[in-house]
């Protein structure tokens, strides 16, 4: 006998929905890294060396920040955008079996 699998659509919607959720907490943390980490030139003092040290740290850490957020929002997106492919495929898979039986579960 087949084995039967049975996909809940209303979890895959959900799982959909927080994944956007996620994308946009994910573009406000990219702009926050690009907009909100601003450290102009001399902000931490001038002449001396540990504030050339810092503000360069400062700059370093803030690419690298940067760089992880836009990682993260591509893979996201890419999960999103699979993951709302499928649901579209299961919602069409599950419209043409029911469709395919208009009158079952009518007495």
């Amino acid at each position: 006998m087949a084995e039967q699998v049975s996909v809940d659509l209303d979890e895959l919607e959900k799982t959909v929905t927080a994944l956007n959720r996620l994308l946009s907490g994910i573009g406000k943390a990219d702009t926050d890294a690009e907009t909100n980490t601003y450290l102009p030139e001399g902000a931490l003092g001038k002449d001396f060396d540990e504030a050339h040290k810092l503000a360069n740290a400062h700059n370093e850490i803030r690419t690298y920040i940067k760089d992880v957020v836009k990682y993260l929002n591509t893979v996201m997106d890419e999960f999103g955008q699979k993951t709302k492919y499928t649901l579209g495929a299961y919602q069409d898979s599950d419209y043409d079996a029911r469709s395919s039986f208009p009158n079952a579960g009518k007495p």
